[in-house]
């Protein structure tokens, strides 16, 4: 009896141990949606057939426009990017990292190597605010089943 008290103790004090991680069952592109602030990059991920990603590959870490980042565009800027398929594919490999980086990690690596193979700066300034190349990440570390979402408040436009 008491072996079998300490075999349960054991493993009682082995399954404390181990931290519980949030997870989803939402791919990121279900991720992207629930949110609801992410409709124009879903679209252009529909666009470039990279939806698909978003669903069944992964893990990857998406550096997701806001559409109040898009909305800071002209009207005549943002009719350019949601026609101009070229740009399209930019900016979607632009917001593409294969595997799964939360924001500290990816602000201790300093940088961010995108599908299109940029490397984009990442820093934390003096205030706490991290910035992805010249973007301001406003929704960090969205999790999702197969990656995760700093989503930001401008559109990383490939140079």
């Amino acid at each position: 009896m008491k072996r079998l008290f300490a075999i349960g103790l054991i493993a009682l004090m082995l399954l404390l141990a181990v931290p519980a991680t949030a997870q989803t069952s939402n791919n990121l592109l279900q991720t992207l949606q629930k949110d609801g602030s992410f409709t124009k990059v879903i679209s252009l991920f529909h666009t470039t057939h990279r939806d698909t990603s978003l669903i069944v590959a992964g893990p990857f870490t998406v550096i997701a426009p806001t559409d109040d980042a898009f909305n800071k565009l002209s009207a005549a800027a943002q009719n350019g990017v949601m026609s101009d398929r070229s740009i399209q594919n930019g900016l979607t490999r632009n917001a593409m990292i294969s595997s799964k980086y939360t924001l500290d990690q990816l602000v201790s690596m300093g940088y961010a190597r995108t599908l299109d193979g940029r490397r984009l700066p990442v820093s934390r300034g003096s205030d706490g605010t991290v910035t992805i190349g010249w973007a301001k990440v406003v929704k960090p570390n969205i999790e999702a089943r197969n990656g995760i979402i700093q989503g930001v408040d401008a559109i990383i436009i490939p140079t």
